[in-house]
Protein backbone atom coordinates (compact mmCIF):
# COMPACT_ATOMS: atom_id res chain seq x y z
CA UNK A 1 0.00 0.00 0.00
CA UNK A 2 3.14 2.43 0.67
CA UNK A 3 4.24 2.00 -2.80
CA UNK A 4 1.02 2.52 -4.35
CA UNK A 5 1.03 5.46 -2.39
CA UNK A 6 4.02 6.77 -3.35
CA UNK A 7 2.97 6.27 -6.93
CA UNK A 8 0.01 8.42 -6.84
CA UNK A 9 1.83 11.18 -5.09
CA UNK A 10 4.62 11.24 -7.74
CA UNK A 11 2.41 11.12 -10.67
CA UNK A 12 -0.04 13.91 -9.12
CA UNK A 13 3.77 15.71 -8.64
CA UNK A 14 4.46 14.95 -12.64
CA UNK A 15 1.15 16.36 -13.25
CA UNK A 16 1.72 19.62 -11.95
CA UNK A 17 4.58 20.12 -13.47
CA UNK A 18 2.67 19.39 -16.76
CA UNK A 19 -0.02 21.88 -16.04
CA UNK A 20 2.64 24.64 -14.82
CA UNK A 21 4.44 24.13 -18.13
CA UNK A 22 1.47 24.27 -20.42
CA UNK A 23 0.64 27.72 -19.19
CA UNK A 24 3.84 29.28 -20.03
CA UNK A 25 3.06 32.80 -22.22
CA UNK A 26 4.42 32.90 -25.95
CA UNK A 27 4.90 36.70 -25.25
CA UNK A 28 7.76 38.29 -23.64
CA UNK A 29 7.30 38.09 -19.55
CA UNK A 30 9.06 40.89 -18.76
CA UNK A 31 10.14 39.52 -15.35
CA UNK A 32 12.16 37.12 -17.33
CA UNK A 33 11.19 34.56 -14.37
CA UNK A 34 8.80 32.57 -12.69
CA UNK A 35 7.02 34.78 -10.68
CA UNK A 36 4.60 33.61 -7.93
CA UNK A 37 3.20 36.89 -6.74
CA UNK A 38 1.98 38.11 -9.65
CA UNK A 39 -1.04 40.54 -8.86
CA UNK A 40 -1.34 42.51 -12.05
CA UNK A 41 -0.12 42.71 -15.61
CA UNK A 42 0.69 45.42 -17.55
CA UNK A 43 1.19 45.16 -21.03
CA UNK A 44 2.40 47.57 -23.95
CA UNK A 45 4.07 47.16 -27.46
CA UNK A 46 7.51 48.83 -28.31
CA UNK A 47 10.47 47.65 -29.97
CA UNK A 48 13.38 45.90 -27.56
CA UNK A 49 15.11 49.25 -26.42
CA UNK A 50 11.76 50.65 -25.29
CA UNK A 51 10.08 47.78 -23.26
CA UNK A 52 13.86 47.13 -21.74
CA UNK A 53 13.55 50.58 -20.24
CA UNK A 54 9.92 49.74 -19.10
CA UNK A 55 11.09 46.16 -17.98
CA UNK A 56 13.29 47.82 -15.62
CA UNK A 57 11.06 50.66 -14.21
CA UNK A 58 8.08 47.73 -13.41
CA UNK A 59 11.04 46.07 -11.95
CA UNK A 60 11.55 49.40 -9.44
CA UNK A 61 8.23 49.26 -8.91
CA UNK A 62 7.84 45.71 -7.57
CA UNK A 63 10.80 46.58 -5.20
CA UNK A 64 9.56 49.42 -3.68
CA UNK A 65 5.73 48.38 -3.24
CA UNK A 66 4.30 45.10 -1.91
CA UNK A 67 2.26 44.96 -5.41
CA UNK A 68 4.30 42.60 -7.89
CA UNK A 69 3.24 43.32 -11.25
CA UNK A 70 3.92 41.54 -14.35
CA UNK A 71 5.37 43.09 -17.62
CA UNK A 72 4.25 41.31 -20.95
CA UNK A 73 5.31 42.90 -24.61
CA UNK A 74 5.13 42.75 -27.99
CA UNK A 75 6.05 44.76 -31.17
CA UNK A 76 3.14 46.50 -32.43
CA UNK A 77 2.41 44.12 -34.95
CA UNK A 78 -0.27 41.81 -33.50
CA UNK A 79 -0.56 43.60 -30.22
CA UNK A 80 -4.24 44.56 -30.84
CA UNK A 81 -4.93 41.62 -32.09
CA UNK A 82 -3.20 39.76 -28.57
CA UNK A 83 -5.09 42.74 -26.57
CA UNK A 84 -8.35 42.05 -28.24
CA UNK A 85 -8.29 38.81 -27.30
CA UNK A 86 -7.43 39.04 -24.07
CA UNK A 87 -9.99 41.39 -23.63
CA UNK A 88 -12.88 39.56 -25.23
CA UNK A 89 -11.84 36.34 -23.21
CA UNK A 90 -12.44 38.29 -20.13
CA UNK A 91 -8.76 38.09 -19.46
CA UNK A 92 -8.21 41.66 -20.22
CA UNK A 93 -4.19 43.31 -18.85
CA UNK A 94 -5.08 45.45 -15.54
CA UNK A 95 -2.72 48.06 -17.42
CA UNK A 96 -1.98 48.46 -20.80
CA UNK A 97 -0.57 50.95 -23.34
CA UNK A 98 -3.44 52.00 -25.88
CA UNK A 99 -3.22 54.18 -29.14
CA UNK A 100 -5.35 57.26 -29.92
CA UNK A 101 -6.54 55.09 -33.14
CA UNK A 102 -7.91 52.79 -31.09
CA UNK A 103 -9.15 54.32 -27.57
CA UNK A 104 -12.45 55.13 -28.78
CA UNK A 105 -13.11 51.49 -29.80
CA UNK A 106 -12.37 50.38 -26.55
CA UNK A 107 -13.91 53.03 -24.68
CA UNK A 108 -17.25 52.32 -26.63
CA UNK A 109 -17.15 48.71 -25.63
CA UNK A 110 -16.66 50.09 -22.12
CA UNK A 111 -13.27 48.25 -21.25
CA UNK A 112 -11.57 51.02 -19.94
CA UNK A 113 -11.89 52.76 -16.72
CA UNK A 114 -13.24 56.58 -16.28
CA UNK A 115 -10.10 57.60 -14.20
CA UNK A 116 -12.19 61.09 -13.48
CA UNK A 117 -14.13 58.76 -11.19
CA UNK A 118 -11.12 57.14 -9.78
CA UNK A 119 -8.42 58.48 -6.61
CA UNK A 120 -6.28 60.23 -9.43
CA UNK A 121 -4.56 63.34 -8.56
CA UNK A 122 -5.07 64.92 -12.28
CA UNK A 123 -3.91 68.75 -11.09
CA UNK A 124 -0.05 67.46 -11.71
CA UNK A 125 -0.71 66.96 -15.06
CA UNK A 126 -1.15 69.84 -18.00
CA UNK A 127 -4.74 70.52 -19.02
CA UNK A 128 -3.49 70.16 -22.55
CA UNK A 129 -2.39 66.86 -22.68
CA UNK A 130 -5.08 65.75 -20.55
CA UNK A 131 -7.87 66.98 -22.92
CA UNK A 132 -6.53 64.88 -25.58
CA UNK A 133 -8.24 61.87 -23.92
CA UNK A 134 -11.60 62.66 -23.26
CA UNK A 135 -14.31 61.62 -24.80
CA UNK A 136 -17.79 63.15 -24.14
CA UNK A 137 -16.14 64.35 -20.22
CA UNK A 138 -15.18 60.93 -19.18
CA UNK A 139 -11.21 60.17 -19.07
CA UNK A 140 -10.00 56.82 -20.56
CA UNK A 141 -6.34 57.53 -20.28
CA UNK A 142 -3.60 59.50 -19.28
CA UNK A 143 -1.04 60.39 -21.68
CA UNK A 144 2.40 58.51 -21.63
CA UNK A 145 3.52 62.11 -23.72
CA UNK A 146 2.70 64.72 -25.98
CA UNK A 147 3.82 64.93 -29.39
CA UNK A 148 3.37 67.63 -32.01
CA UNK A 149 4.12 67.74 -36.13
CA UNK A 150 7.14 69.26 -36.50
CA UNK A 151 9.94 69.92 -39.68
CA UNK A 152 12.40 67.40 -38.59
CA UNK A 153 16.07 68.56 -40.78
CA UNK A 154 19.72 67.52 -41.22
CA UNK A 155 21.81 70.04 -40.39
CA UNK A 156 25.26 68.49 -41.18
CA UNK A 157 24.09 67.71 -44.38
CA UNK A 158 22.77 71.43 -45.13
CA UNK A 159 25.87 72.62 -44.10
CA UNK A 160 27.73 70.31 -45.81
CA UNK A 161 26.31 71.74 -49.19
CA UNK A 162 26.16 75.29 -47.83
CA UNK A 163 22.37 75.27 -47.74
CA UNK A 164 20.98 78.54 -46.19
CA UNK A 165 18.34 77.94 -43.90
CA UNK A 166 16.62 79.83 -41.29
CA UNK A 167 14.82 77.29 -38.48
CA UNK A 168 13.72 80.67 -36.61
CA UNK A 169 11.64 81.88 -39.43
CA UNK A 170 8.37 79.78 -40.07
CA UNK A 171 8.05 78.57 -43.28
CA UNK A 172 4.42 78.74 -45.68
CA UNK A 173 3.98 75.68 -47.47
CA UNK A 174 5.55 77.18 -51.05
CA UNK A 175 8.10 78.63 -49.38
CA UNK A 176 8.71 75.35 -48.32
CA UNK A 177 8.67 73.75 -51.81
CA UNK A 178 11.05 76.72 -52.66
CA UNK A 179 13.28 75.63 -50.11
CA UNK A 180 13.47 71.88 -51.62
CA UNK A 181 14.11 73.39 -55.43
CA UNK A 182 17.09 75.17 -53.58
CA UNK A 183 18.06 72.10 -52.14
CA UNK A 184 18.23 69.75 -54.93
CA UNK A 185 19.96 72.47 -57.05
CA UNK A 186 23.28 71.82 -54.46
CA UNK A 187 22.94 68.69 -53.55
CA UNK A 188 23.95 65.21 -55.77
CA UNK A 189 21.31 63.48 -57.86
CA UNK A 190 20.88 60.05 -55.85
CA UNK A 191 19.84 62.91 -52.77
CA UNK A 192 16.54 64.68 -52.55
CA UNK A 193 15.50 68.01 -50.22
CA UNK A 194 12.50 65.97 -48.22
CA UNK A 195 10.50 62.58 -48.07
CA UNK A 196 7.35 62.48 -49.52
CA UNK A 197 4.43 62.07 -46.88
CA UNK A 198 1.88 61.61 -49.30
CA UNK A 199 0.69 58.56 -47.54
CA UNK A 200 0.94 60.15 -43.92
CA UNK A 201 -2.66 60.47 -42.58
CA UNK A 202 -1.88 61.98 -39.45
CA UNK A 203 0.14 64.55 -41.47
CA UNK A 204 -2.96 65.17 -43.74
CA UNK A 205 -4.50 66.04 -40.24
CA UNK A 206 -2.08 69.28 -40.09
CA UNK A 207 -2.95 69.67 -43.52
CA UNK A 208 -6.62 70.06 -43.10
CA UNK A 209 -6.47 71.87 -40.12
CA UNK A 210 -4.17 74.52 -41.96
CA UNK A 211 -7.55 74.93 -44.80
CA UNK A 212 -9.47 75.73 -41.32
CA UNK A 213 -11.51 72.47 -41.41
CA UNK A 214 -11.05 69.45 -39.74
CA UNK A 215 -10.47 66.15 -40.24
CA UNK A 216 -13.78 64.11 -38.46
CA UNK A 217 -17.41 65.41 -37.87
CA UNK A 218 -18.43 66.05 -33.97
CA UNK A 219 -18.78 62.45 -33.56
CA UNK A 220 -15.81 61.38 -34.49
CA UNK A 221 -17.80 59.12 -37.16
CA UNK A 222 -17.33 60.53 -40.60
CA UNK A 223 -14.46 62.39 -42.39
CA UNK A 224 -15.16 65.91 -42.46
CA UNK A 225 -12.87 67.92 -44.62
CA UNK A 226 -13.68 68.78 -48.26
CA UNK A 227 -12.59 67.35 -51.83
CA UNK A 228 -11.00 70.67 -52.55
CA UNK A 229 -8.37 70.34 -49.91
CA UNK A 230 -7.73 66.45 -50.40
CA UNK A 231 -7.01 67.53 -54.12
CA UNK A 232 -4.46 70.21 -53.18
CA UNK A 233 -2.76 67.68 -50.68
CA UNK A 234 -2.36 65.34 -53.45
CA UNK A 235 -1.38 67.57 -56.08
CA UNK A 236 1.22 69.28 -53.67
CA UNK A 237 3.11 65.84 -53.12
CA UNK A 238 3.05 64.66 -56.33
CA UNK A 239 4.84 67.72 -57.79
CA UNK A 240 7.10 67.54 -55.29
CA UNK A 241 7.81 63.82 -56.77
CA UNK A 242 7.86 65.29 -60.15
CA UNK A 243 10.28 67.72 -59.62
CA UNK A 244 12.73 65.08 -57.76
CA UNK A 245 12.60 67.07 -54.26
CA UNK A 246 10.74 63.99 -53.09
CA UNK A 247 12.18 60.59 -54.09
CA UNK A 248 10.59 58.10 -56.62
CA UNK A 249 7.17 56.61 -56.09
CA UNK A 250 9.14 52.98 -55.88
CA UNK A 251 11.26 54.18 -53.73
CA UNK A 252 8.75 55.92 -51.32
CA UNK A 253 6.72 52.93 -51.54
CA UNK A 254 9.55 50.29 -50.54
CA UNK A 255 9.29 51.15 -46.84
CA UNK A 256 6.69 51.56 -44.09
CA UNK A 257 6.21 54.53 -41.81
CA UNK A 258 7.53 52.25 -38.97
CA UNK A 259 11.03 50.85 -40.50
CA UNK A 260 13.14 54.03 -40.05
CA UNK A 261 16.25 51.87 -41.25
CA UNK A 262 14.66 52.12 -44.87
CA UNK A 263 13.90 55.86 -44.22
CA UNK A 264 15.54 57.88 -46.91
CA UNK A 265 16.83 60.34 -43.99
CA UNK A 266 18.27 57.32 -42.23
CA UNK A 267 19.95 56.08 -45.04
CA UNK A 268 21.33 59.95 -46.10
CA UNK A 269 19.06 60.57 -48.88
CA UNK A 270 16.91 63.51 -47.81
CA UNK A 271 17.53 66.18 -45.36
CA UNK A 272 14.26 67.14 -44.31
CA UNK A 273 10.67 64.82 -43.62
CA UNK A 274 7.81 66.31 -41.85
CA UNK A 275 6.99 64.14 -38.59
CA UNK A 276 6.10 63.99 -34.92
CA UNK A 277 9.25 65.57 -33.03
CA UNK A 278 9.87 62.50 -31.05
CA UNK A 279 10.88 60.82 -33.96
CA UNK A 280 13.93 63.27 -34.10
CA UNK A 281 15.24 61.11 -31.53
CA UNK A 282 15.06 58.13 -33.33
CA UNK A 283 16.42 59.24 -36.34
CA UNK A 284 19.29 61.01 -34.23
CA UNK A 285 20.27 57.70 -32.89
CA UNK A 286 20.31 55.94 -36.37
CA UNK A 287 22.63 58.38 -37.77
CA UNK A 288 25.57 60.31 -37.16
CA UNK A 289 24.87 63.51 -38.46
CA UNK A 290 22.97 66.25 -36.20
CA UNK A 291 18.95 66.12 -36.20
CA UNK A 292 16.89 69.15 -34.99
CA UNK A 293 13.50 70.09 -35.33
CA UNK A 294 11.77 73.01 -35.94
CA UNK A 295 7.75 74.11 -36.59
CA UNK A 296 6.24 72.47 -39.40
CA UNK A 297 4.94 74.55 -42.16
CA UNK A 298 1.99 76.73 -42.48
CA UNK A 299 0.29 79.25 -45.01
CA UNK A 300 -3.05 79.63 -42.31
CA UNK A 301 -1.13 80.34 -38.94
CA UNK A 302 -4.77 82.08 -38.08
CA UNK A 303 -6.20 78.78 -38.36
CA UNK A 304 -4.26 77.49 -35.86
CA UNK A 305 -3.07 74.12 -37.16
CA UNK A 306 -1.07 73.15 -34.73
CA UNK A 307 -1.56 70.26 -32.13
CA UNK A 308 -0.79 68.40 -29.29
CA UNK A 309 -0.94 64.72 -30.18
CA UNK A 310 -1.00 61.91 -27.16
CA UNK A 311 2.19 59.29 -28.18
CA UNK A 312 0.14 57.01 -26.33
CA UNK A 313 -1.85 56.13 -23.17
CA UNK A 314 -1.73 54.31 -19.91
CA UNK A 315 -5.28 52.75 -18.89
CA UNK A 316 -6.86 50.87 -16.80
CA UNK A 317 -8.98 47.84 -17.58
CA UNK A 318 -12.33 48.72 -16.17
CA UNK A 319 -12.47 45.15 -15.47
CA UNK A 320 -9.76 45.13 -13.29
CA UNK A 321 -10.20 42.99 -9.79
CA UNK A 322 -6.99 45.08 -8.54
CA UNK A 323 -8.16 48.74 -9.13
CA UNK A 324 -6.01 50.32 -6.68
CA UNK A 325 -3.37 48.15 -7.26
CA UNK A 326 -3.35 49.29 -10.60
CA UNK A 327 -3.83 53.07 -10.34
CA UNK A 328 -0.54 53.13 -8.22
CA UNK A 329 1.26 51.47 -10.86
CA UNK A 330 -0.41 54.20 -13.32
CA UNK A 331 0.65 56.57 -10.88
CA UNK A 332 4.30 55.38 -11.27
CA UNK A 333 4.55 55.31 -15.04
CA UNK A 334 3.34 58.70 -14.77
CA UNK A 335 4.95 60.36 -12.16
CA UNK A 336 7.90 58.56 -10.73
CA UNK A 337 10.82 61.14 -11.80
CA UNK A 338 13.81 58.07 -12.19
CA UNK A 339 11.28 56.82 -14.47
CA UNK A 340 10.98 59.74 -16.76
CA UNK A 341 14.56 59.53 -16.26
CA UNK A 342 14.89 56.78 -17.65
CA UNK A 343 12.04 56.66 -20.52
CA UNK A 344 13.48 60.88 -21.38
CA UNK A 345 10.72 61.77 -24.52
CA UNK A 346 10.93 58.10 -26.03
CA UNK A 347 7.13 58.35 -24.87
CA UNK A 348 6.80 61.41 -26.59
CA UNK A 349 7.10 64.87 -23.57
CA UNK A 350 6.18 63.95 -20.08
CA UNK A 351 2.56 65.81 -19.29
CA UNK A 352 3.51 65.57 -15.46
CA UNK A 353 4.21 69.24 -14.82
CA UNK A 354 7.02 68.26 -11.78
CA UNK A 355 8.39 65.33 -13.47
CA UNK A 356 9.04 67.12 -16.81
CA UNK A 357 10.66 70.21 -14.77
CA UNK A 358 13.16 67.86 -13.04
CA UNK A 359 14.12 65.81 -16.30
CA UNK A 360 14.36 69.57 -17.86
CA UNK A 361 16.55 71.32 -15.34
CA UNK A 362 18.86 67.58 -14.88
CA UNK A 363 22.18 68.50 -15.79
CA UNK A 364 22.52 64.65 -17.00
CA UNK A 365 19.82 65.56 -19.10
CA UNK A 366 20.64 65.15 -23.08
CA UNK A 367 20.70 68.33 -25.04
CA UNK A 368 18.56 66.73 -27.35
CA UNK A 369 15.97 65.31 -24.86
CA UNK A 370 15.95 69.58 -23.47
CA UNK A 371 15.28 70.56 -27.24
CA UNK A 372 12.32 68.35 -27.63
CA UNK A 373 10.69 69.82 -24.30
CA UNK A 374 11.21 73.07 -25.64
CA UNK A 375 9.72 72.57 -29.42
CA UNK A 376 6.68 71.52 -27.45
CA UNK A 377 6.45 74.38 -25.12
CA UNK A 378 6.87 76.24 -28.22
CA UNK A 379 3.56 74.35 -29.89
CA UNK A 380 1.44 74.64 -27.39
CA UNK A 381 1.33 78.61 -27.14
CA UNK A 382 0.70 78.42 -30.61
CA UNK A 383 -1.79 75.46 -30.69
CA UNK A 384 -5.45 75.31 -31.67
CA UNK A 385 -8.30 73.15 -29.94
CA UNK A 386 -7.88 69.50 -29.50
CA UNK A 387 -8.82 67.85 -32.50
CA UNK A 388 -11.76 65.01 -32.44
CA UNK A 389 -10.49 61.76 -30.85
CA UNK A 390 -10.12 59.37 -33.71
CA UNK A 391 -13.10 57.64 -35.02
CA UNK A 392 -13.54 53.84 -34.86
CA UNK A 393 -13.45 53.47 -38.16
CA UNK A 394 -9.67 55.43 -38.21
CA UNK A 395 -7.34 52.90 -39.14
CA UNK A 396 -9.66 51.79 -42.44
CA UNK A 397 -9.93 54.97 -43.15
CA UNK A 398 -5.88 55.44 -43.02
CA UNK A 399 -5.33 52.23 -45.24
CA UNK A 400 -7.80 53.87 -47.58
CA UNK A 401 -5.73 57.06 -48.00
CA UNK A 402 -2.40 55.01 -47.97
CA UNK A 403 -3.73 52.91 -50.65
CA UNK A 404 -5.06 55.56 -53.02
CA UNK A 405 -2.02 57.98 -51.97
CA UNK A 406 -0.38 55.49 -53.68
CA UNK A 407 -2.04 55.35 -57.19
CA UNK A 408 -1.42 58.62 -57.38
CA UNK A 409 2.35 58.39 -57.00
CA UNK A 410 2.14 56.37 -59.49
CA UNK A 411 0.14 58.10 -61.87
CA UNK A 412 -2.78 55.55 -61.64
CA UNK A 413 -4.71 58.18 -60.45
CA UNK A 414 -4.87 61.87 -60.58
CA UNK A 415 -5.07 63.97 -57.84
CA UNK A 416 -8.41 64.58 -58.46
CA UNK A 417 -9.64 60.89 -59.52
CA UNK A 418 -7.49 59.95 -56.19
CA UNK A 419 -9.83 61.74 -54.12
CA UNK A 420 -12.82 60.74 -55.37
CA UNK A 421 -12.02 57.15 -55.23
CA UNK A 422 -11.43 58.25 -51.85
CA UNK A 423 -14.65 59.51 -50.94
CA UNK A 424 -16.80 57.41 -52.83
CA UNK A 425 -14.95 54.18 -50.97
CA UNK A 426 -15.19 55.78 -47.47
CA UNK A 427 -18.91 55.66 -47.74
CA UNK A 428 -18.98 52.49 -47.37
CA UNK A 429 -16.28 52.40 -44.37
CA UNK A 430 -18.06 54.98 -42.58
CA UNK A 431 -21.81 54.39 -42.82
Amino acid sequence: MKKIKNIYILLFTISLLLVAGCSSSNENDGNNQQNSKEDIEVYWWADQAKSEKRVEGVKDFNESTDIEAKATYSGWDGYWDKLSTKVSGGNPPDVFLMSSRYLRQYADKDALMDLSEQDVDLEEFEKEGIDTCEIEGKLYGIPTGVNAFTLIYNQDMLSEYDIDFNPDERMTWEEFRDLGKKVIDKFPDEKYAFENSIRDWELFQYFVRDEGETMYDEDGKSVNFSKETMTKWFEYWFELQEENITPSAEETASYQGGEHEQRPMVKDNAAFVLWWNNQAEIIDGLVDDEIKTTLAPTSNEENKPDFLHASSYWVVSNGTENTEDSLDLLEFLLSDSDFTKKMETDDGVSINKSTKKILEEDEDTREEVVEQISIIDDITEVAGDMPTIDSVTAGELESLMGETAESVMFGDLTPEEGTKQFFEESESITN
